[in-house]
């Protein structure tokens, strides 16, 4: 179990917490695994000096390309070793990363007379949702993505489409029809480029018997 509370006391909800940390009432140091997106640095270059500041432990700042990440935490986690304080994780980890991760509900419970103005509640009920697996609060949420379809209107109305997608059949229809249209230079779906998993973030959210078929070589 965690007693490296310190952490929270400084207010510093950005990750979580594994269960494997070293049980000590002040360490030397924390040891941070995250992402190396560009949003880390404020991170570290203000956040971790100001703590470091306050309380006199240092944090020492490993940031990993997201597939490396993975790696690393299955590793080290599955392994027992007690080498890593504080992680940043995405949702999608969530299942197997929950066996490892203490209950962030004790922990907010058992800081919350030391920061009255932090309120559960302030986080929108799917960002909480996002944060848990199977009624578990694996850590607090820094940061939420969405993603944003943009279309171009004349495209979709040249294969008899007088409006967006308003669901995932309308858009199966019209990433097929405008697909057939362009051929064979030009796709009717264009998603982001690789860095970890790719494109499986972006379909993530269709059920599943929708997924098989979305991109269904037959129809094309």
């Amino acid at each position: 179990m965690i007693r490296r509370r310190s952490l929270l006391q400084a207010g510093a909800a950005t990750a979580a917490l594994p269960r494997v940390a070293l049980a000590q009432s002040k360490p030397e140091k924390l040891v941070f695994v995250g992402d190396n997106g560009p949003w880390h640095w404020c991170l570290v270059e203000e956040v971790a000096p100001a703590f470091e500041k306050q309380h006199g432990i240092k944090v020492d700042f490993t940031l990993l390309p997201i597939d490396a990440l993975s790696a690393r935490l299955k590793a080290e986690l599955n392994s027992g070793s007690s080498g890593i304080d504080v992680i940043q994780w995405t949702a999608t980890y969530a299942g197997w990363l929950a066996q490892h991760m203490e209950d962030h509900d004790k922990l907010l419970a058992s800081s919350a007379s030391r920061h009255p103005d932090f309120d559960w509640d302030d986080f929108l009920p799917p960002i909480r949702d996002m944060a848990s697996y199977q009624g578990k609060l694996l850590g607090i949420p820094y940061r939420v993505t969405a993603s944003i379809l943009n279309y171009q209107k004349q495209l979709l109305a040249d294969v008899g489409f007088d409006k967006a997608p308003e669901n995932w059949e309308e858009f199966q229809a019209a990433l097929i029809a405008t697909t057939k249209a362009g051929a064979p230079t030009r796709y009717g779906l264009g998603i982001w480029g690789r860095q970890g998993p790719a494109d499986r973030w972006r379909v993530l959210p269709i059920p599943a018997w929708q997924r098989r078929s979305l991109f269904r070589s037959e129809d094309l």
